[in-house]
């Protein structure tokens, strides 16, 4: 009444009881049936009590309830499971030393365990950095007991670089010292190698070049993010064509501006020039008169040139020329 139908109809149910009924001794942990279909862990042993003549009398058992306990400790054992069936695990001695690792460990880094088993750590790290203090000081900490995490490189077999998220988990005996080194880790060597490609083309476009588009599909949400770049960079594209657009017509305006200006300027140096050649030939005019009427006796009276002033006549003395100029007579 104490097991369920299926086992207590079963060979190994049989088999318990006849050794039992010979007089061997069992004992471990048991799982039961009690009132109601409850289900109930025992660690129990089985006595067998040997009578006269050397039979068997009667069987004593005696048990204690380990169901609370047995829940939590399959509850842990159920994540265990799950970590190692999603990540990858491998198990060191605290020299480095490795122990055994799993199935997907092995394949992360290219290798079957048996060609693992036994070898050292630095088999998965650059030579310059196996025989570095930073890579004896990493190792003296985790037999120390203490914690380590973080994003590594690491070298596959035939020397391919493997990136890994992982923790080294130090693993305490009974009396609370470290007796091993369990680590649990992630490739993330596609999301690494994707992370530098988008660095590399964001380095590009920091110089100036709004043509480095990512053409490659990039792994998970890291496409969304090479799509959103890509958009950025035709917005750029447009913007920088618009401006080119507006620039060259500026740039034409301001020539335009530039070319009627020197035209003003050459004209009115021309004016200039032309204003200052009549004012001369005045000049040189009202001295012939002058000269002129000297010879003759000086009967007349002198011309002389003043300031060429405005069109028009005055009826003061003054004498208008066709050209506008003026010869006073004084």
């Amino acid at each position: 009444m104490f097991v369920d139908a299926e086992f207590a109809s079963s060979p190994e149910y049989m088999e318990f009881w006849k050794q039992l009924a010979a007089g061997k001794f069992s004992s471990g942990e048991f799982m039961r049936v009690g009132k109601d279909d409850r289900k109930v862990w025992i660690v129990a042993s089985y006595n067998p009590v040997i009578g006269k003549g050397g039979k068997v009398q009667k069987i004593v058992k005696i048990a204690s309830d380990i169901t609370a306990q047995k829940a939590q400790a399959l509850d842990w054992q159920g994540q265990l499971d799950a970590i190692r069936r999603s990540q990858a695990v491998i198990e060191f001695g605290l020299d480095g030393t490795i122990l055994t690792a799993n199935a997907n460990f092995c394949a992360a880094l290219g290798y079957q365990l048996e060609e693992i088993r036994g070898r050292h750590h630095s088999l998965f790290v650059d030579p310059a950095f196996a025989a570095s203090k930073d890579y004896r000081d990493f190792w003296h900490r985790l037999a120390q007991g203490q914690f380590e995490a973080g994003e590594y490189r690491r070298i596959g077999k035939g020397g391919r670089p493997v990136w890994i998220l992982a923790t080294y988990n130090p693993i305490f005996d009974a009396f609370g010292k470290p007796y091993k080194v369990v680590k649990y880790a992630s490739d993330v060597t596609s999301r690494k190698i994707a992370v530098l490609r988008v660095g590399e083309h964001l380095a590009r476009l920091a110089r100036g070049d709004i043509k480095a588009h990512l053409t490659e599909t990039l792994p998970g949400d890291l496409d969304d993010v090479r799509v959103s770049f890509n958009d950025t960079l035709d917005k750029f594209g447009e913007i920088v064509t618009a401006l080119r657009i507006n620039s060259s017509g500026l740039r034409t305006a301001t020539q335009e501006i530039l070319m009627g200006a020197n035209d003003l300027a050459d004209r009115t140096t021309r004016q200039a020039a032309a204003l200052e050649e009549t004012s001369a030939s005045m000049e040189h005019l009202a001295q012939a008169v002058n000269e002129n009427d000297a010879r003759q006796g000086g009967g007349r009276k002198g011309w002389h040139c003043l300031p060429l002033c405005r069109a028009g006549g005055r009826g003061d003395g003054h004498s208008q020329r066709s050209d506008g100029s003026h010869l006073v007579l004084v």
